[in-house]
């Protein structure tokens, strides 16, 4: 149940963030995948003060992801450094190992924090539109008709 739940979390705060960044580029880009991305935000029905809400939230936390991953390579990339060298150094490894958990662990804090901040502005029905159109747009894209 808990991993059903962390992954409806992750799978709404993807289509949150995808939906954020095709708005974003709507406003910079004429190009028809801007419209697409109107289409997505407009079938979810929301107002559009609460979808400039949801839009503030998803890029605030899109970018402290972003920030974050780019240390997760970075700490990858040591580890895998480590694990190259003749003589392995276990504390070394266990070091690495654990901050790149306890960063993963930061960006799982950050989707859940994201559904809190959620839950104050959209309806329950609207949060569950939300992750109803995030594994839609999960499906799409494993089958390679994803457009983003």
């Amino acid at each position: 149940m808990q991993k059903l739940f962390l992954g409806s979390l992750l799978v709404a705060s993807l289509v949150i963030n995808n939906l954020s960044f095709a708005e974003e580029t709507k406003t910079t880009s004429p190009k028809p995948a801007a419209n697409n991305a109107q289409g997505k935000m407009a079938g979810l029905g929301l107002s559009e003060e609460k979808r400039k809400q949801v839009q503030e939230i998803a890029l605030k936390n899109k970018e402290q992801k972003q920030q974050i991953s780019i240390q997760v390579k970075e700490k990858k990339k040591a580890l895998k450094a480590e694990l190259s060298k003749e003589t392995l150094d276990y504390a070394t490894l266990e070091k690495l190992n654990s901050e790149v958990y306890d960063l993963q662990k930061q960006q799982k804090l950050i989707d859940i924090k994201q559904q809190v901040e959620l839950s104050k502005i959209l309806t329950v029905q609207e949060r569950k539109d939300i992750i109803h159109k995030a594994s839609q747009i999960k499906k799409e894209k494993a089958l390679g008709k994803g457009k983003n």
